[in-house]
């Protein structure tokens, strides 16, 4: 038997600083990197994807 299992480690949580550069974390905003994320985590849902958020608030 084969069991195809798709994750993504997506998407990251933390919020943007100054000093961040990185184009994958989403806002300076907490409330627009939830209402962001929680359209990525749907739309996983939705394609039967698996997803693991990253980074929480703080990790960086």
């Amino acid at each position: 038997m084969v069991v195809g299992i798709n994750t993504n480690f997506h998407p990251r949580l933390d919020l943007k600083t100054k000093e961040s550069s990185n184009a994958a974390l989403i806002s300076y905003d907490p409330q627009k990197v939830t209402e962001i994320s929680n359209l990525i985590l749907d739309e996983y849902e939705t394609e039967k994807l698996l997803s693991v958020p990253k980074y929480f608030p703080g990790y960086t």
